[in-house]
């Protein structure tokens, strides 16, 4: 699940819009990892069942990446929980299904921050704790590093994360390649997309000892 950050603040038929434009995206770019597709069940929330916590965090890059690219910035906020669904996946829009796990992430959803628990950009909650904690660990960082960039900075990144190639990268953002060089280490853009690929290795993996994996 998640929703649109500070979306109070915003127009809602801009919200409105570019919610519905990314969920269709991701919906078509990564159908394969999604069971029950991203629904935008009010103007500024969505939900989804997809096949895995990997999946899910994928999904949350790959949303991430849009948000660096909207024009005003625009930020979401995220849950992904592993938890029961009591009936039939549905296969056409993610309505109309219950059990624990919604009933949890939509608590998760709206739950206010408080002076010991702030709210973090992705709350995640799995069936394994451990794997829970140090997958929270991780995307406290990412978050960290997120918020470096400003509204400047941000169309950089999504471009230098899209592309490894500085070249590349800079014919699109019509810059000199040592400009993109430099832009590249300022902004931690290979740490972020390392940090990136441990988390998504880690929720693939697990956390087994190489006994328990045979």
């Amino acid at each position: 699940m998640g929703d649109v950050t500070a979306s109070s603040r915003r127009e809602a038929g801009r919200v409105r819009d570019w919610l519905a434009g990314v969920v269709a995206t991701i919906n078509d770019t990564q159908a394969d990892d999604i069971r029950s597709p991203l629904t935008v069940t009010l103007g500024d929330e969505f939900q989804g069942v997809v096949a895995s916590a990997e999946a899910a965090m994928r999904i949350v890059f790959a949303l991430d990446a849009l948000c660096l690219e909207a024009d005003p910035p625009i930020d979401l906020h995220y849950v992904i929980l592993e938890g029961g669904i009591e009936t039939p996946i549905n296969p056409d829009i993610a309505h109309g299904m219950l059990g624990p796990g919604l009933t949890r992430a939509r608590q998760l959803l709206t739950e206010k921050p408080t002076q010991k628990r702030r709210r973090t950009r992705c709350t995640i909650e799995l069936v394994d704790a451990t794997l829970t904690a140090a997958a929270a660990d991780i995307l406290l960082a990412l978050e960290g590093l997120l918020a470096r960039w400003n509204d400047i900075e941000r169309p950089y990144a999504a471009v230098l994360l899209e592309e490894p190639d500085d070249s590349v990268a800079a014919d699109r953002l019509d810059r000199d390649r040592t400009s993109v060089y430099r832009r590249r280490r300022t902004l931690l853009v290979e740490e972020y997309r390392a940090l990136q690929s441990a988390l998504l290795t880690i929720l693939d993996r697990g956390l087994a000892s190489p006994s328990e994996e045979g």
